[in-house]
């Protein structure tokens, strides 16, 4: 329990951005080529989400979200590459870019001489209709996203702060 946080809330302003500055950095994704482009009007304000789950493990931080998708009655369903059509069509690229960008923040205040490279361990979206004993990582996506991709994001969600 005491290295794990559940349903983190967080907080961040949010500059004025356009749905063409996240396209682009999210160019850089390993869902890129399988995802469709964002299209909504700029916004600005403050975001406001949960992270499902943060916990640590051998110094590293990690982020982990539940996901309830139907894609299927057997394992193969929940194959990687079903995961990744899934997590595209979605966009939980971004959903977990954001969640990352607000862990990042968070780790930056709390853990002394923190570095992305050395502290954060990646993001965990867990499909849990695929998860199963005996089924290996059947319904489990991983990713653990570049420190300048999550950089970049953080100045362009956040104005440089």
């Amino acid at each position: 329990r005491a290295q794990r946080r559940d349903e983190l809330e967080f907080y961040f302003p949010l500059a004025r951005i356009e749905a063409a500055t996240l396209n682009r950095l999210l160019e850089a994704t390993t869902l890129a080529a399988e995802a469709a482009a964002l299209r909504f009007d700029a916004v600005e304000g403050v975001l406001k989400g949960y992270i499902d789950l943060v916990f640590e493990h051998a110094g590293r931080f990690y982020l982990a979200d539940y996901k309830s998708n139907w894609l299927g009655a057997t394992a193969a369903d929940y194959a990687p590459a079903a995961l990744r059509a899934a997590m595209a069509e979605h966009r939980y690229d971004l959903q977990y870019l954001v969640y990352t960008v607000a862990l990042h923040r968070y780790l930056r205040l709390r853990v002394p001489d923190y570095d992305y490279e050395r502290h954060f361990g990646g993001v965990y979206y867990l499909f849990l209709r695929g998860m199963a004993p005996g089924q290996g990582d059947a319904g489990i996506y991983f990713d653990r996203p570049p420190a300048s991709l999550v950089r970049a994001l953080e100045a362009a969600l956040c104005g440089g702060a």
